[in-house]
């Protein structure tokens, strides 16, 4: 109670459960501790890594803030501004240091290897969740829709009865929920000990417990699962009708929105003509097997915006 409320708060009334007030103390302005926590949470979300290292630790065993006044000053303004994450995010998103670049001299680099002191942006890869969104955004199939209980009438539906009271869940990893939905992957159904590939593969956390800070592997089987998985293959189909349906529109014209839509950026003119001779290359050599002419435009265009989805560019955020 000391650590929350300090010396000489008032008693919790006899027959009362102490929840409100621990909430109480919990939000309170004159305790510093739950906007320090929350803001490094923030921090390490746009960052990796947050103004103190260890976040699931504040305490003596934890690290020490990289930038104590920073922290101090983020966690006064979020408190000044009524617990707004939104004023938060854009504080920290406008903020000089978030809009660094991912490139540093050999100097800075040395003198800062682990890049504690924020000279320049991290280059880190887009978490599970966001990738699956990526995906579903640029292919055009994403549903932005807000809310909606999907996920518990699912659970319910595909539970097994055997009691009243007791239902236990048979949602498997490879339940065609995680291939065909086109929500959100904040509205996806999370069975534990069951989570579908597109969040395991890229170190989705661990439904069992809490994860303060996400493991961040490059195996194989992420090439793999980008290269071979349905739900990949599909949204790449969707992102090559998408750019087939303007009619008005050249292949130079498709080949540089697709890389926009993908990338944020125009091809360059090597990549463009690349693109334009795999293109010609592979409608060749589909109509050579007896594909007909629009079906093998369709499935070059479809390889191509797959090998989009493949590409780090696309991956990480730099």
């Amino acid at each position: 109670m000391q650590i929350l409320a300090g010396e000489g708060h008032a008693p919790i009334a006899t027959g009362q459960s102490g929840r409100l007030e621990l909430a109480r103390w919990i939000g309170s302005k004159d305790n510093p501790l739950t906007a320090r926590v929350l803001v490094n949470r923030i921090w390490q979300h746009h960052f990796g890594t947050g103004l103190v290292a260890t976040s699931n630790n504040f305490g003596a065993r934890g690290e020490r803030p990289s930038h104590p006044e920073l922290l101090d000053w983020l966690a006064g303004e979020f408190v000044a501004n009524g617990w707004s994450l939104k004023k938060l995010h854009r504080l920290i998103l406008l903020s000089s240091v978030y809009q660094t670049s991912t490139q540093a001299d050999e100097t800075a680099r040395k003198a800062d290897p682990g890049n504690r002191l924020l000279g320049r942006t991290m280059r880190r890869r887009l978490d599970a969740e966001s990738l699956r969104d990526a995906l579903l955004a640029v292919s055009g199939q994403l549903d932005r829709a807000v809310g909606g209980d999907e996920s518990g009438e699912l659970l319910f539906k595909e539970a097994e009865n055997i009691g009243a009271r007791i239902r236990p869940n048979r949602v498997q990893a490879d339940h065609p929920v995680y291939t065909t939905s086109t929500r959100r992957s904040l509205y996806l159904p999370v069975v534990r000990n069951a989570v579908p590939d597109v969040l395991a593969l890229f170190d989705g956390a661990d439904p069992n417990g809490v994860t303060a800070v996400r493991n961040d592997t490059t195996v194989a089987s992420q090439a793999l699962f980008l290269l071979n998985h349905p739900f990949v293959r599909e949204q790449s189909l969707h992102f090559a009708r998408l750019l087939l349906a303007d009619q008005q529109a050249t292949d130079a014209d498709r080949i540089a929105r697709a890389h926009h839509l993908a990338l944020g950026r125009e091809p360059l003119a090597s990549e463009a003509a690349e693109v334009a001779h795999f293109l010609a290359a592979y409608q060749t050599r589909a109509k050579a097997k007896g594909q007909k002419p629009v079906e093998a435009r369709l499935n070059a265009w479809h390889s191509f915006c797959q090998t989009l989805f493949c590409r780090n560019e696309f991956l990480y955020v730099d």
